[in-house]
């Protein structure tokens, strides 16, 4: 069983915090990912998060709906919520929103890549991202590469001119 850090790096009480609970809903939560692969409670509640900001892009995406500022920081965690094992957040500035029958590709591919750059620092690792990605669209990763590589790679190209654009250096990750 990997090592967890103590509950106070979450802010919550030890006895709100229970990681037997957390790895029985693990398999549950995390598709195929099993509490082996996960080296620390931190890392777990990440992947957690990673897989429900995938949800809520796919529905938005889904209903025909794009952001148009669809960055990191416009996704709130609920605490509450968080000291009693859960991870839920909330999608804020919703003022832009684009609403149609069916999102047109470029404005999926435009939310993407916002979200991307504004992820490039913020320490996630190429297992986050594909994580992402898997619960995103849904498929396995060989579907999707197969089947959208040209549409991913429009989503890494944009994302690095805004992080250059932003930054005015490349990022030091790209994946």
């Amino acid at each position: 069983m990997p090592d967890r850090p103590p509950p106070s790096m979450l802010e919550a009480p030890s006895t709100t915090l229970e990681p037997a609970a957390l790895e029985l809903r693990a398999p549950a939560q995390l598709g195929d990912a099993r509490m082996q692969e996960v080296s620390s409670l931190a890392t777990y509640l990440q992947a957690l998060a990673e897989r429900e900001k995938a949800e809520i892009a796919r529905t938005l995406h889904d209903n025909g709906l794009n952001h148009r500022d669809f960055y990191i920081c416009h996704f709130c965690l609920d605490k509450p919520r968080l000291l009693n094992d859960e991870i839920h957040l909330y999608l804020i500035d919703l003022h832009r929103i684009g609403i149609r029958t069916v999102i047109q590709r470029r404005a999926r591919m435009k939310d993407m890549a916002a979200l991307y750059f504004s992820a490039m620092d913020c320490g996630l690792t190429a297992r986050d991202y594909l994580r992402f990605l898997r619960a995103y669209r849904q498929r396995g990763l060989h579907e999707i590469f197969k089947d959208e590589s040209g549409f991913w790679q429009q989503v890494r190209q944009r994302a690095i001119r805004l992080y250059v654009k932003f930054h005015g250096r490349m990022p030091a990750h790209i994946f």
